[in-house]
């Protein structure tokens, strides 16, 4: 399933609590901003694609893609650091609850290869002042067998 299919499903599941009332807001796609006014914010996007089980004639496409997301709490006073504890168990359920991502996918899950949440640590965005936060490293495998334009054939 192509990636304009379940980018947003990512996005979505960091609609999350932040911990004080409120919700991240998790931009999709087509809304990212120039600049970070909205705090706190998560950011979705791919670092990497490569086939997992071969391209041949006929055959399978499998697929792996790797990315991040990120969540911007706010600026790097201290007094924000507390409020980035929760931010881990919050993290770990959503990934935990949405393994398929409904369906759309073959297997969502925390990147077996680097460290799966990196922060609080100092994140940048565009021109913005620096943003303490999150990056979640996370990796997709689906199914683009059946994708517009692929071919098997070479």
């Amino acid at each position: 399933m192509a990636i304009e299919n379940w980018i947003d499903e990512i996005a979505k599941q960091f609609d999350l609590s932040d911990g004080a009332g409120g919700t991240v807001k998790s931009y999709r796609m087509h809304e990212w901003p120039e600049s970070l006014t909205q705090f706190p914010c998560a950011l979705t996007y791919v670092i990497s694609w490569q086939p997992v089980s071969g391209i041949s004639v006929g055959g399978p496409m499998k697929a792996l893609y790797r990315g991040v997301t990120e969540i911007h709490v706010g600026n790097v006073a201290k007094q924000n650091l507390p409020k980035c504890h929760g931010y881990f168990g919050r993290i770990r359920n959503v990934m935990a609850a949405h393994l398929q991502l409904g369906g759309l996918v073959d297997d969502f899950r925390f990147a077996g290869d680097r460290t799966a949440v990196q922060g609080p640590a100092r994140l940048e965005y565009g021109n913005d002042d620096p943003h303490l936060g999150f990056v979640i490293n996370w990796e997709v495998k689906v199914d683009e067998s059946h994708e517009a334009g692929y071919s098997p054939a070479i």
